[in-house]
């Protein structure tokens, strides 16, 4: 099962009741894979020069908290493009395991 944060929220607090609703909601003993949806929430992508790095950190360490209450077997990013990873490489405990890409002929990313 994989599931996703969703792209507004960008806060510790929230990021665990998201992590805890699809826990509960799905009725599973562990979520296989829980990624942030994306970098910035989709209302503001590309309108706004807020990166979000602070909240993506702050979605992250509350996933990694996940991880390690076996809530969460792997934790990963979508959408996130160089200077997103990195943030998150540089300033979390875990490696992200996948980074899940849009790529289609209406959408190539170039970094």
């Amino acid at each position: 099962m994989t599931t996703k944060i969703p792209t507004a929220v960008k806060d510790y607090q929230k990021t665990k009741l998201a992590i805890n609703d699809a826990w509960e909601r799905f009725s599973l003993d562990y979520i296989d894979l829980l990624l942030i949806h994306s970098p910035q929430s989709w209302i503001e992508v590309n309108r706004t020069s807020n990166r979000y790095f602070e909240g993506n950190l702050e979605n992250w360490r509350a996933m990694e908290e996940a991880v390690k209450a076996g809530k969460v077997r792997a934790i990963g990013v979508s959408n996130f493009l160089n200077e997103y990873l990195k943030n998150i490489i540089t300033n979390g405990t875990m490696m992200p395991a996948v980074n899940q890409i849009n790529v289609n002929i209406g959408n190539t990313p170039k970094n």
